[in-house]
């Protein structure tokens, strides 16, 4: 699916239309029968002009979805085109308008209906999973897309989690907003504020239970869930890290960060070859995350020089103080221990 093209004449409502495209993905994601290409290789298409042919070509994919995206204040109207790929022959189109407040029936409607045009089945389970969704405040949605929307760095996450919170304390059964929060913590615990983890971790994992005991179908929460337990404020619980990783992937097949964390978790257990299938299926959906396994998988492998070829192509908003430290590592057991200008950034380091 490429990016929803903003259509409201208002630039501010650019993030809107980006969110309301991820969250679709994360939709069809849900349907097994599909291999979904996640959001960070489509968004690079956002205004191209590249002709849908060459994109199909160019991700390996059988269809592609356009459209477009207006609101106009608490209304939002979504054109869907489907094309076979490699033709461009055009397979459905659709023209909805939704209250915001049921902005996520809308979704899900899209989801299915491009489900049924390519011919694909839908289990019983995920076709209930979708047959619903829970009516939201628009306020609380607008904090939410705002604040996912926001970069990196340690005041944008600063800001998410004031978002967030505020989302949250308008619309208390809002799920996705409590697991959002709690990633936003765990990136208190890894990247910003790692003296306090104790803390943070805790409030991390309230949000993110809170959000599983509001929606037990939130594959990014189990994701969640499974990266606090496999983290040092845990003490690495690897099985029970897997099993959770494992269960998003079952509610969600094309879950890029499930599939990272699968692989990583997996290959830093030992089980390197077992990770293989992840980093294959990764690929399929986001190569740009596909590097930074290979990386880890050939680092495990004691494959050092190898995987230095593939650290520095690692797409920067990918990279960490835990993947820095990996890369050191690569460095120090090659011998390349006066080469740490290749690690040149803050955030890589740590």
């Amino acid at each position: 699916m490429l990016p929803l093209v903003n259509l409201s004449g208002d630039v501010a409502q650019d993030p809107f239309a980006d969110e309301m495209t991820d969250e679709v993905i994360a939709k069809l994601g849900q349907i097994s029968a599909l291999r979904v290409i996640g959001r960070a290789t489509v968004m690079p298409f956002k205004r191209s002009t590249n002709a849908v042919p060459g994109i199909a070509r160019q991700l390996s994919v059988d269809a592609v979805v356009q459209g477009t995206l207006k609101r106009e204040r608490d209304k939002v109207q979504m054109a869907v085109q489907l094309f076979q790929g490699p033709t461009y022959r055009l397979l459905w189109s659709t023209n909805s308008e939704s209250d915001l407040r049921d902005v996520f029936v809308l979704q899900n409607e899209v989801a299915l209906a491009i489900a049924s045009k390519m011919n694909v089945r839908v289990k019983p389970e995920e076709q209930a999973r979708l047959a619903s969704a829970p009516r939201i405040n628009p306020e609380a949605l607008d904090l939410y897309y705002r604040a996912k929307a926001l970069g990196d760095g340690d005041a944008n996450n600063q800001e998410a989690i004031r978002l967030y919170q505020s989302a949250v304390g308008i619309s208390k059964d809002f799920a996705p907003a409590w697991g959002a929060l709690g990633e936003a913590y765990i990136e208190r615990v890894f990247q910003y504020e790692p003296e306090l983890s104790k803390r943070w971790a805790g409030d991390a994992r309230d949000a993110v239970l809170e959000a599983l005991r509001l929606n037990p179908n939130l594959a990014e929460a189990y994701v969640l869930h499974g990266r606090l337990l496999w983290s040092p404020a845990k003490n690495f619980q690897h099985e029970a890290a897997l099993e959770l990783f494992h269960h998003a992937l079952q509610l969600n097949s094309s879950s890029a960060s499930a599939l990272i964390w699968f692989g990583i978790v997996l290959a830093h257990t030992g089980f390197v070859d077992e990770a293989q299938p992840t980093e294959i299926d990764l690929m399929a959906v986001d190569p740009g995350a596909a590097t930074r396994i290979e990386a880890y998988h050939l680092l495990f492998r004691m494959e050092y020089e190898k995987s230095l070829l593939f650290w520095p192509k690692i797409k920067p908003d990918l990279r960490s103080s835990a993947l820095g430290s990996h890369w050191a590592w690569a460095l120090f057991a090659a011998g390349r221990t006066n080469e740490r200008g290749h690690c040149q950034t803050a955030k890589i380091l740590g």
